[in-house]
């Protein structure tokens, strides 16, 4: 302001001289105005203050030491470095509020200006649902012998895992949640098995449930390890792999609407077709409705046809022996999921002990036994 004063008195002293005047005494009087002191700014030097961070709930680990900021300079939160867990919960960064619905700031890039008072960040704690891979697995670290030693064991991430009968009395065990709705895959490597798309492509959303009550009282009777077993449309013939399987299930026909099935086992091909010859061609409800499906004819104990078989689709490298699916009774007929060629688009293999047959779609009434890898 001054300045600006300065400059326009100096132009207007110069015109004043132009004009004969002298107006000195004006830009003097002017100045000594500008100058004498009024209600003075006060001078106060920027503090120091803290930066604490609170676990906020956390089951282990440890938090980061308090920090020292001098206010309005730059401070980068911190890095998870102490680990900080919680149980059924995944670390989301800091926040300025406990329940999380404050400023949240990303574990060692979220940034913010030191302002005039300490600052409080708290753990944020996001709920999770568990997925089949590395980037999101609740399981990861089970301790195999541990479990096996001691009936129990908790992942590092909180998950509790139990090893029990699969029928809760006797018979074989299983790897499965404690008080959740997933077995381990068949095969006891460290992945959770789901459910099936219906058209055998992919893993659903549908979690493995618990036992069902009533007939059969457990889902679980026993677990077999065929040359083949079909994961996926992309994975028919995998080797090194295992399924459970299930009591009998009463026998049954499916109808053509698929109101039996969840894509159900209506034909495969036909005007329009519906789906080409496959070894896996569908699931039906009593299956799909228990995170399960039907089994191919190659994971039976049925012995290989030597005719009217999906060859299209690829062909499985080994057949027949005792470590097979059973049917459900010898003599009685029990549905697979895999294509009876002989006349288009409306059989399905079915096998009893080690024979084979075909069960026709729409007239066929056959037991059922679900199976998962």
């Amino acid at each position: 302001m001054l300045m600006i004063l300065t400059q326009w008195l100096l132009r207007l002293r110069c015109v004043s001289l132009a004009l004969g005047f002298k107006l000195t005494f004006v830009l003097f009087a002017v100045l000594a105005h500008a100058q004498m002191p009024g209600t003075p700014i006060p001078w106060t030097p920027c503090a120091v203050y803290s930066v604490t961070y609170d676990s906020n709930g956390a089951t282990s680990g440890s938090v980061q030491d308090q920090t020292f900021y001098r206010c309005r300079s730059k401070v980068t939160v911190a890095t998870n470095s102490g680990e900080l867990t919680k149980a059924n919960s995944i670390f989301g960064g800091w926040n300025t509020s406990p329940d999380g619905n404050g400023i949240n700031y990303p574990a060692g890039t979220g940034t913010f200006i030191m302002g005039t008072h300490h600052v409080t960040l708290y753990a944020k704690w996001n709920a999770f649902t568990c997925g089949d891979n590395a980037a999101n697995n609740c399981y990861t670290g089970i301790n195999a012998a541990a479990l096996q030693a001691d009936g129990t064991t908790t992942t590092a991430l909180g998950k509790n895992i139990s090893y029990i009968f699969a029928n809760g009395i006797s018979g074989f065990k299983v790897w499965r949640e404690t008080n959740g709705t997933r077995i381990l895959a068949a095969n006891g490597l460290d992945q959770w098995s789901k459910a099936l798309d219906p058209n055998g492509t992919g893993q659903s959303a549908s979690d493995f449930s618990d036992p069902e009550i009533g007939t059969p009282a457990t889902r679980i009777e026993g677990r077999v390890c065929p040359g083949n077993v079909f994961i996926d449309d992309s994975n028919k013939f995998t080797i090194n792999n295992c399924l459970y399987y299930t009591p009998s299930y009463p026998a049954q026909s499916v109808t053509a609407d698929g109101s039996d099935g969840i894509s159900g086992l209506g034909p495969w091909s036909g005007i329009p077709p519906v789906l080409p010859a496959k070894w896996y061609v569908g699931n039906i409800l009593a299956c799909s409705s228990k995170g399960m499906r039907l089994p191919t004819l190659y994971e039976t104990t049925a012995n290989q046809p030597v005719s009217f078989l999906p060859t299209s689709d690829g062909t499985p490298t080994v057949w027949g022996g005792s470590d097979r699916v059973p049917s459900v009774t010898s003599g009685h007929w029990t549905w697979t999921s895999t294509s009876h060629t002989e006349i288009l688009g409306i059989e399905y293999w079915c096998w009893s002990g080690t024979g084979t047959s075909y069960c026709d779609f729409e007239g066929s009434s056959a037991s059922v036994r679900c199976v998962i890898p």
